[in-house]
């Protein structure tokens, strides 16, 4: 649990930032930290429907319910696996996924990621491990989605549920409020100041 949590404070701290502890509205969603704010490959904002996404050059991967490992339309941008955007039917973003290539190496010379982490969080997508977060419930992605309302209420995303194994529905939920956080296995991360810029 503790590499788990290490890597999704490595890989998403701008949406825990964002999502639970900046209020209700969840309206914006970006990735890569970095040191230097002023970078423009830092904090870079996501398209976050569909429609925006393509108008910004990604690609459609893979369609909704294409395996059984994720749920969501699929998108890529330039074939990079670092940053792939997950939509619901109706376009709306449902999720992040993260692919590393199989065969990556540690600095110590070990593969990564470890074989204990292997189908929990990682699942094997082909060449790449990915890992999935997804922003709304994954039994509506692929099925009803959400509405216009539903976006203009929520924003980006209600949840935050992190795949855990090598089904949809095998997540850890985050809880929405600081406060829940007690008696849990989350702890607050050390951030960098540049963090609490978003």
């Amino acid at each position: 649990m503790a590499s788990f949590i290490v890597l999704l404070t490595a890989v998403l701290p701008l949406m825990a930032k964002c999502f639970l502890f900046n209020g209700p509205n969840w309206n914006n969603l970006r990735v890569t930290w970095g040191m230097n704010p002023f970078n423009y490959n830092n904090y870079a904002t996501m398209p976050r429907t569909e429609q925006d996404a393509i108008l910004k050059g990604f690609v459609m991967k893979s369609n909704c319910n294409a395996t059984r490992n994720f749920v969501g339309k699929r998108y890529w941008k330039d074939e990079d696996p670092s940053v792939m955007l997950l939509y619901d039917v109706n376009g709306y973003i449902a999720g992040i996924q993260i692919g590393i290539a199989k065969g990556l190496k540690t600095g110590s010379g070990d593969n990564y990621p470890f074989q204990q982490q292997i189908n929990a969080p990682f699942v094997d997508d082909g060449d790449l491990y990915i890992i999935t977060a997804y922003f709304t419930d994954p039994a509506t992605v692929c099925t009803i989605g959400r509405t216009e309302s539903d976006f203009r209420t929520h924003g980006t995303g209600n949840v935050l549920h992190i795949q855990n194994g090598t089904l949809p529905t095998d997540v850890i939920t985050a809880p929405t409020h600081e406060k829940d956080l007690t008696s849990t296995e989350w702890t607050e991360g050390k951030c960098f100041p540049s963090m609490e810029l978003w």
